[in-house]
């Protein structure tokens, strides 16, 4: 059966006006038009839908049915279409973005608070867990977005990104090595080492950096937290080694970060969504506010891209 929402509406007109005439006046067609219209649909109905007098229209029984249906149709789908408006526009909607917990503590509470202010319609539900179980979780519909590293050869995922930044020394503003422009791996070594306890990513890129400058690695204190990390450099008990993007969870100004040389290491990290699901209008204005928050924040981005 293929009825139209054309058809529709010319019923329903023609139902509400009970006369042809003034129904094809009123919506801007001919009365042969509008006559033919009809006869159409009660052809795809297989039922008479009016009882057509020399002075009136009225509805059949059939018609009376149909009319209910109808304008219950049309209710949804003015309904359907006034909530697409509304996610369109950003009015209305659910985001779920999810992050491993150090993001999840430093750039998404800012993006998410700016985000909030601009678009107050939109709920966010925010996830903090290990990347592998955000991947799982977007992977498996629970959330829409999330924010961190990508393997290589994710066929399933799409990547759009977000930040390449070269790991920095981090150290207290008065610390010797303040007074080079960019120390090197070596130099930094030097010093006592914070650095995270294995099995982190970060830690990762910390023990690939010593090994290709050649330095053997001896951490002075490993800890799970960042915040245990930056209570050690405020304390002037040695330096860390971290991305950039971290200097925002240093509650303190007396925290300063250095570039490091020889080698560069560097580490990506992505806004990541499903390969096979268009994101949201919400997911693409909340990337863009990532981006925002970083440069405000004086950490550089990526240009958008795909």
């Amino acid at each position: 059966m293929k009825i139209t929402l054309r058809q529709i509406n010319a019923f329903l007109a023609v139902a509400e006006s009970g006369s042809f005439s003034r129904t094809a006046e009123r919506i801007g067609l001919s009365q042969p038009t509008l006559s033919q219209t009809i006869r159409n649909l009660e052809a795809e109905l297989g039922a008479t839908l009016f009882d057509r007098t020399t002075r009136k229209v009225e509805l059949s029984e059939t018609g009376l049915i149909f009319r209910a249906g109808a304008l219950r149709t049309i209710r949804e789908l003015e309904g359907a279409l006034s909530e697409v408006r509304d996610m369109t526009l950003l009015k209305r909607g659910l985001l779920r973005v999810a992050g491993p917990p150090f993001l999840a503590s430093t750039i998404l509470p800012r993006a998410v608070a700016a985000f909030s202010r601009e678009y107050p319609g939109i709920d966010i539900d925010v996830s903090d867990v290990t990347n592998d179980e955000m991947l799982l979780r977007l992977k498996d519909g629970r959330i829409d977005l999330c924010i961190g590293t990508i393997l290589e050869g994710q066929a399933d995922v799409r990547s759009t990104p977000l930040l390449h930044e070269d790991m920095m020394v981090f150290c207290p503003a008065d610390h010797p090595l303040t007074t080079m422009d960019a120390p090197s791996w070596a130099e930094a070594a030097a010093f006592p080492v914070v650095t995270f306890v294995r099995g982190s990513g970060l830690r990762e890129l910390v023990e690939d950096g010593f090994a290709n400058a050649g330095v053997t690695f001896r951490p002075a204190w490993e800890v799970e937290q960042i915040s245990t990390i930056f209570g050690f450099l405020t304390e002037n008990l040695g330096v860390a080694i971290l991305p950039q993007y971290t200097i925002l969870a240093a509650e303190t100004r007396q925290i300063v970060m250095l570039p490091l040389t020889n080698p560069r290491i560097a580490r990506n990290i992505s806004c990541i969504q499903p390969a096979n699901r268009t994101l949201s209008p919400a997911g693409v204005a909340f990337i863009k506010q990532l981006r925002m928050v970083l440069r405000q924040a004086g950490i550089s981005t990526e240009p958008v891209g795909g």
